[in-house]
C-alpha cells in the first residue's frame, strides 16, 4: 500500500526517526499535502477520502477487490458509485447527510481486509465559490507492532488512538466514542476498555493465546452531532 505525508520539517544535528507502513491501515481524511478530502462547494459535494492511512496518520491508498461509495441526503439515496470519488450536486438547503465508504481487499490480502467508515453530518450552501471541508473525522489507532504489524498474542496489549478532524473543518470536540473488539473477523465482538481525554486515548486489550487477528469497530460523536462509524477487519495481527 502506498504511503504519503506532508512536507516535514528537521533541525540540522538533531535524529530523527520515522516508521512507515506500520498500522492500523484505515480511513485518512487528507492527502500528502494535507489538503482535505471531503469538501462542499457552492451546492456540490466532492469526496475522495483514502481508506489505507497508517497509524501515524499518513495518507496512503491500495489495491482492492470492490469499492463503494454511498451518499445519502435527509436518509434518501443521492450517489451510489463503484469507486471512492464523488462529485455530486446537491439542494442548497440545510440537510442531513450521510457518506458511506466501503473497501474490500483480494484473498492474498492479510490485513484491513474489509474497511467500511459512515459519517453524517449537516450541510448547506456556503459563500459562493468557497471551497468548505466538510465537519468529518477519523479514528486512528497507532499500537505498537513489529515489522510485519504484529503483536504478542496472550497478554493484555494498549493501542493508543486518536480522533482526527479534517483539517479546516468545523468538526467539533469529541462527546462520546466507543470502541468494540473482534478477535474472529467481525462474527462476534465485545466491548473495549476505553481511556479517554479529548481526542486521544487508549483502549486496553487482552489478546487471545493464539495466533489470529484483531479487529476493530469504532464510534465517535463530536459536540456537534457529527458521527463516525468504521470497522477495519483484521486490523493487525497476533503471534505467539
Amino acid at each position: 500500500m502506498a504511503r504519503e505525508s506532508a512536507p516535514i520539517r528537521y533541525e540540522a544535528g538533531r535524529a530523527y526517526t520515522e516508521k512507515w507502513n506500520r498500522g492500523v491501515f484505515g480511513p485518512s481524511l487528507v492527502n500528502r499535502v494535507d489538503v482535505p478530502m471531503a469538501t462542499r462547494t457552492d451546492n456540490v459535494l466532492t469526496y475522495q477520502p483514502p481508506m489505507y492511512g497508517d497509524g501515524a496518520g499518513r495518507s496512503g491508498d491500495g489495491s482492492t477487490s470492490q469499492r463503494r461509495t454511498i451518499l445519502y441526503r435527509d436518509g434518501q439515496v443521492v450517489a451510489d458509485r463503484p469507486s471512492m470519488f464523488g462529485r455530486v450536486e446537491v439542494p442548497s438547503a440545510d440537510a442531513q447527510y450521510r457518506l458511506v465508504a466501503e473497501v474490500e481487499r483480494g484473498p492474498d490480502s492479510t490485513l484491513s481486509t474489509r474497511t467500511a467508515v459512515a459519517w453524517t453530518f449537516r450541510s448547506a450552501a456556503t459563500h459562493p465559490g468557497v471551497r468548505t471541508p466538510l465537519p468529518l473525522s477519523v479514528v486512528g489507532f497507532a499500537p505498537s507492532l513489529d515489522e510485519h504489524n504484529a503483536a504478542p498474542a496472550g497478554r493484555p496489549f494498549a493501542v493508543p488512538f486518536t480522533v482526527r478532524a479534517q483539517p479546516g473543518s468545523t468538526a467539533g470536540t469529541v462527546a462520546a466514542l466507543s470502541v468494540d473488539v473482534s478477535y474472529d473477523d467481525g462474527a462476534t465482538w465485545e466491548a473495549a476498555k476505553v481511556l479517554r481525554s479529548g481526542r486521544n486515548g487508549t483502549l486496553l486489550l487482552r489478546h487471545p493465546a493464539s495466533d489470529g487477528s484483531v479487529s476493530l469497530r469504532a464510534r465517535s460523536t463530536d459536540s456537534s452531532g457529527n458521527t463516525v462509524d468504521q470497522t477495519i477487519i483484521r486490523a493487525y495481527s497476533i503471534a505467539l
